[in-house]
């Protein structure tokens, strides 16, 4: 589950979004019990789309502990309508330590829908 609000300032627009989600519960697949990113983002409104950058944290709540790494991202927004959005987004993650990823990658692409309330 994914919050996320923008402010539009022209077309400059600011926001942040927090996100929570569960892992695999299995030791094999990482051991993880969830993961919580928190980001900020600023980007540029090309009308019926969005480019933007982001900046977060995103922690992984294992069942051995807690692993923090911080993220950084570009994105793109289009709007298919007044209450429908598609996004896609590339994230990297930067380890917090040397081999912390081992044998998974630190970037992520991710695509999907919005809805505007």
């Amino acid at each position: 589950m994914e919050f996320s609000a923008d402010r539009d300032y022209g077309r400059l627009v600011l926001g942040g979004s927090y996100s929570r989600g569960s892992g695999s519960l299995f030791s094999g697949l990482g051991g993880a019990a969830g993961t919580e990113r928190v980001s900020l983002r600023a980007g540029y409104d090309f009308g019926q789309s969005l480019g933007y950058v982001s900046l977060g944290r995103q922690q992984a709540l294992a069942l051995r502990g807690e692993d923090a790494t911080d993220t950084l991202g570009i994105g793109i927004r289009v709007s298919l309508n007044r209450a429908l959005q598609l996004t896609g987004e590339y994230l990297h993650r930067a380890p917090s330590e040397p081999g912390a990823y081992q044998g998974q990658s630190p970037s992520r692409i991710s695509i999907g829908a919005a809805f505007r309330f």
